[in-house]
């Protein structure tokens, strides 16, 4: 019996079903998509006027009904006064550690900040910018789209989870960056079809490095004890192996200080702080350097990793002679200060608004002493 071989009008036939099938999809996503991401091609689209109510049965250290709400703007906090230039304004920008998306409104470390300055100055207005999965690349496009033109005061930078291993464009790499991806950018800005694919696609790639948050038990947690010779080794080599997206870090951390500075915002940087380290949780009584994370990683390891970047931002803010506060070092490593290795509970988010704001109200103080109401802390 011969076997009938597919022949040109069946791979037209196929070709024609194809087209059609993504033009009814494209019609389908334009008329009603159910995913929303903030990232379109090279800028940022901000999902304003949306509130969520979130069930939450399993996370023990956030409420169990979680309410988050976005304004005008699409930050989360309140509308900006009509006098915006009359107030302290602060914006607060980072990933999901600055986000807070699991925590309701009212609870997160941005929110009870505000709280405590107004205790001590007249006309403070803070909203919070985080985006969840944005390194400094994200938060520079968001400074030129978005808060530059809003010109805050101050802008508070939580940076450096999401830039570990991210390589990245500096200044000069991103013209040619942005030409080698301009028709994929391009065609995202004008296809609802492109626009989900590019970013599912940067959604497995930021699974890659561990980003996403799931609620867990320290003491359910297995160990992986590393030797001393071994461990210093492996930092070794971790030091080497960062070496190129440690440098292009410290590129983006200074391009995101240019257009800040550059836009008379008072830039405040802040250092990442996890629960992993070498040390005790102070709750469980835990060590917390010899969890395993991954595959080959313990919680000293990561630490260290996460360290090296932070140390690029203390150096960064010594060389540009920019205020920091040194957060990864002043939160207490402690289990009920976090719902995941990286993501603070109701608890860290109130440790936290105490620790920015002993450091925060001193600084704000000196450079805006007429608004000043009360003694610092």
């Amino acid at each position: 019996m011969k076997i009938k071989t597919p022949g040109w009008k069946d791979a037209a036939a196929l070709f024609v079903g194809c087209v059609v099938a993504a033009v009814i999809f494209e019609v389908f996503l334009r008329l009603y998509n159910p995913i929303h991401f903030t990232v379109r091609g090279d800028n940022i689209t901000l999902p304003a006027n949306e509130s969520f109510k979130i069930e939450n049965p399993n996370i023990h250290n956030l409420d169990k009904l979680i309410t988050v709400r976005r304004n005008s703007i699409g930050f989360r906090g309140a509308e900006p006064p009509a006098n915006l230039t009359g107030y302290i304004s602060i914006v607060a920008v980072g990933g999901s550690t600055t986000e807070c998306f699991y925590i309701s409104d009212g609870k997160t470390w941005t929110d009870l900040l505000g709280d405590k300055l107004r205790n001590n100055f007249n006309h403070i207005w803070i909203n919070n910018a985080g985006l969840a999965g944005h390194s400094t690349a994200g938060h520079y496009i968001l400074m030129k789209n978005y808060i530059t033109r809003l010109r805050p005061k101050v802008a508070l930078f939580l940076v450096g989870a999401n830039d570990i291993q991210k390589t990245g464009a500096s200044a000069d790499e991103l013209k040619i960056v942005s030409k080698a991806t301009s028709l994929v950018n391009y065609l995202a800005t004008k296809s609802e079809t492109v626009y989900l694919l590019q970013n599912l696609y940067r959604y497995r790639e930021a699974g890659k490095r561990h980003l996403y948050t799931e609620p867990f038990n320290v003491y359910e947690e297995k160990p992986l004890v590393i030797t001393a010779p071994e461990m210093a080794n492996l930092k070794q080599q971790a030091q080497m192996g960062h070496a190129s997206a440690l440098k292009a870090y410290g590129e983006r951390l200074n391009r995101l200080l240019d257009i800040t500075i550059n836009s008379s915002i008072v830039p405040v940087l802040i250092t990442q702080p996890i629960l992993y380290g070498n040390a005790i949780d102070n709750s469980s009584g835990v060590n917390l350097g010899t969890i395993k994370f991954g595959g080959n990683l313990n919680g000293e390891l990561m630490w260290h990793m996460i360290e090296m970047y932070n140390d690029v931002t203390r150096k960064t803010a010594v060389q540009r002679n920019v205020f920091i506060i040194d957060l990864s070092r002043e939160l207490s490593k402690d289990s009920s200060y976090y719902y995941d290795w990286l993501h603070y509970s109701n608890a860290g988010a109130v440790y936290i608004a105490d620790i920015i704001y002993k450091d925060l109200c001193p600084f704000l103080r000196e450079k805006y002493p007429e608004a000043a109401t009360g003694k610092c802390p």
